[in-house]
């Protein structure tokens, strides 16, 4: 859906893809200027897997899909340029072999085929940081099922800088790790990770030393409004200079809940939570510009899915869907997909609208 810059959205224009899509991401994969978008999808009767790139036209248009392999089930993807050519590469969670893909980017649009990396049980999300600042990207991934051990755990893969990884490091966390992300929580300077426990509702921060380890664990727990949360988004909502979590919760009361940070690894709990009437469990969230204001915004994805704009809620479509994102450019104001305003796009059994 195009945005017409103060947070509302034009008529979505459906484009169509083979089975259930769980993850997209949107980046200029060919380098043209123009936004491009990838989509993790799969098929459970025919066992096929796949990232589905569709090359943007610059008109708000995109042209017809490139297909490739990765590994089973693709629940969760990012970008980032692994191997440091200047080419955007992308990487995939896949739930059900319990590794992730690697997809080298050419700089054309087109990718190179799939690397395979084990990580833990279930892998179900999927973030990137320089967890050991060596200006090398390095690959978080929650792991939503237990070990061998009986234990739940997040995987950490370091970066060697030319597109591949150490093998993965497992630490510790909550039951059922639902997502993940990377930001520096407690302003020390060094990247910290944040899961959201599904099912023990809570929130972990994991302190990083700045060495992609993590020796101290901080627990948000006790708050009815983290319930069952499935998704996490990392912004400064507040304007106060630390970061802050928006929560997309499945129990309760289904809402997206804003937990404002304190700047040293906890959060203050509130009844800051949002979500329009009659919606039920969000999928996921994010945090990201909407309305022309400079202000990150909170998109908190329902099966009838929400925008909030501050503490507006602006109901958008009625889908049942994995996964939203809003695209997002280094400068400063709205743009969206060729026009000069943001795009809000969203998966799921349709399965992809823009």
């Amino acid at each position: 859906m195009i945005g017409t810059g103060s947070g509302q959205f034009e008529a979505a224009v459906n484009y169509g893809l083979d089975g259930f899509a769980q993850s997209i991401i949107i980046a200029d994969f060919n380098r043209d200027s123009k936004w491009d978008v990838a989509v993790a999808s799969f098929i459970p009767d025919t066992n096929e897997n796949k990232v589905s790139v569709l090359q943007g036209n610059g008109d708000g248009t995109l042209k017809a899909n490139i297909q490739y392999e990765v590994g089973a089930q693709p629940l969760s993807a990012s970008v980032a340029d692994f191997n440091g050519d200047g080419k955007l590469d992308a990487a995939v969670a896949n739930y059900g072999d319990q590794s992730i893909s690697l997809l080298l980017g050419k700089g054309d649009g087109k990718f190179e085929d799939a690397v395979h990396y084990a990580v833990g049980s279930n892998p179900i999300s999927i973030a990137v940081g320089d967890l050991n600042r060596d200006g090398k990207p390095d690959i978080v991934v929650a792991n939503f099922g237990q070990s061998g051990g009986g234990s739940y755990s997040i995987s950490v893969l370091k970066g060697n800088g030319d597109g591949t990884f150490q093998p993965a490091v497992h630490h510790p966390v909550g039951d059922k790790p639902r997502s993940v992300v990377v930001g520096d929580f407690n302003g020390d300077g060094k990247p910290d990770v944040a899961v959201a426990n599904a099912g023990a509702n809570t929130v972990a921060v994991l302190l990083g030393a700045g060495d992609g380890t993590f020796p101290t664990m901080k627990i948000h727990t006790g708050d009815a409004n983290v319930a069952s949360p499935r998704s996490l988004a990392a912004a400064d909502f507040n304007n106060d200079g630390k970061l802050d979590l928006a929560i997309a919760n499945t129990g309760g009361a289904k809402k997206v809940y804003l937990l404002q940070g304190k700047g040293d690894g906890t959060f203050q709990a509130g009844d800051n939570t949002y979500g329009a009437a009659g919606s039920t469990s969000p999928g996921g969230c994010d945090g990201e510009e909407v309305a022309p204001d400079e202000q990150p915004d909170q998109l908190g994805q329902m099966q009838a899915i929400s925008v909030v704009l501050k503490k507006v809620a602006y109901n958008v479509a009625q889908n049942q869907n994995q996964c939203l994102t809003a695209a997002r450019k280094v400068a400063k104001g709205c743009r969206d997909v060729g026009k000069t305003k943001w795009s809000l796009f969203k998966a799921g059994f349709q399965p992809f609208k823009n």
